[in-house]
């Protein structure tokens, strides 16, 4: 159980991303039913559709460790484990707390602290239980997806709790039955997100295969002994960005009510305010970023328990995380811009700016700079990227700042 592993979990991680976004879009529906008024019946009935739509994802999984090319009964163990938890126990987080939340419903949290912590306890088991499986059980990878699974349960469980004694939101028998205009009005004003997830799904399809194709072909990595290196770094440079942009998108995503309301109310001088100290405090987490992955690669490495590996690996992680990340601060400023159009309801913009990163750019650079660099191609795809898209989010930006500026609220 080695950083190698991280070749199979951060393809499938991001598979199961797209899939939990589809729910998530329930979370605008919410969004627009408070800023419109609608009832706590409508809002049920929203509720209780997300669990209907839960059973679509599950058959996809069917066919996914074939779809990863993995080599061994376990790592098939692996794939199979970890979606099943994920489809079923996972799903009331996003949809229900994450709805309520961007509902903007602060009296919920506040009467019930058990919410704030309802994640930690089951990140706290899967932590306690991960060394139990993976060495005293010996079940390897497998281990590690288990534990994951079962602290999911009691994340559910704990979810499920919540959502039965709330007062204001009461699921009835009925809510569950689909509803064309509920399930037209998620898909619409949730849709950017799930694009955003499923363009990024195809960048990281390009980058990973164009990884293995090209690191075949270099003349180290084409060794047999280290063949798989690559992949593993990548996976690790993937990870270290993936928590990089979970803050950006906390940040960007706590925004959106307080975007819906103002907007409602017509104080574009709020949102104005609002969207300048967004852009300021993400340029700020992409810069503490950026000096980690500059000054610091050696330390990230090793938290990823590389260090008896081979001097190859630690020369082209160190190598990755300096030029595949140099451009981190734009990529931050890039995402809250996307979901920031989203807020305000701009969804063609949103989306366009999410697809031409994610697609054009990710998938398009991925595929063309290995030709003409080779392995280092697939490095220099992600700066340049996040280059050309800050340039496109910085005129998407001043086009926004003048909109909130040709009215002010009363």
């Amino acid at each position: 159980f080695s950083p190698s592993s991280l070749q199979y979990i951060s393809p499938m991680d991001k598979l199961l991303q797209t899939n939990r976004d589809f729910l998530v879009n329930l979370q605008g529906v919410l969004c627009h039913f408070t800023i419109h008024g609608q009832n706590m019946n409508t809002i049920s009935s929203s509720f209780s559709q997300s669990f209907s739509e839960c059973g679509m994802s599950h058959v996809v999984w069917h066919q996914t460790p074939d779809s990863l090319h993995l080599n061994n009964k376990q790592q098939k163990r692996l794939v199979s484990v970890l979606p099943a938890g994920n489809q079923f126990l996972d799903m009331p987080n996003p949809t229900f707390c994450g709805g309520i939340r961007k509902s903007g419903n602060t009296v919920f949290f506040q009467r019930h602290p058990l919410y704030f912590h309802k994640s930690l306890p089951g990140a706290i088991l899967n932590i306690i239980l991960d060394p139990i499986f993976i060495f005293i059980f010996r079940w390897g990878m497998m281990g590690a997806a288990v534990a994951t699974v079962m602290g999911q349960v009691l994340t559910a469980i704990l979810a499920i709790w919540y959502i039965l004694h709330m007062k204001l939101v009461k699921p009835g028998k009925k809510d569950f039955i689909l509803s064309k205009g509920t399930c037209s009005r998620t898909l619409v004003l949730g849709i950017t997100s799930f694009l955003s997830q499923i363009s990024l799904v195809a960048a990281m399809a390009a980058i990973n295969n164009m990884v293995r194709k090209y690191g075949s072909l270099d003349e180290i990595f084409g060794q047999e002994q280290y063949a798989q290196i690559p992949m593993a770094v990548v996976g690790i440079v993937m990870k270290f960005f993936q928590l990089v942009i979970s803050i950006v998108v906390g940040m960007a995503a706590g925004c959106i009510p307080i975007v819906g309301y103002n907007m409602g109310a017509g104080r574009k001088d709020r949102v104005k305010e609002l969207f300048s100290r967004l852009l300021a405090a993400e340029a700020i987490v992409g810069a503490v970023s950026l000096l980690i992955v500059e000054l610091l690669p050696r330390q990230l490495i090793a938290i990823f328990g590389a260090a008896n590996e081979s001097v190859y690996y630690t020369e082209f992680a160190v190598k990755a995380f300096r030029v595949y990340l140099c451009m981190i601060i734009f990529a931050c400023i890039n995402k809250a811009c996307f979901i920031f159009l989203q807020a305000m309801g701009k969804a063609a913009a949103s989306t366009f700016l999410s697809m031409v990163r994610e697609i054009v750019f990710g998938v398009g650079f991925a595929l063309l700079l290995p030709v003409f660099f080779g392995l280092n191609g697939v490095l220099y795809s992600m700066p340049l990227s996040d280059i050309l898209t800050f340039i496109i989010a910085l005129v998407l930006i001043v086009r926004t700042y003048k909109e909130l500026k040709e009215e002010k609220g009363i």
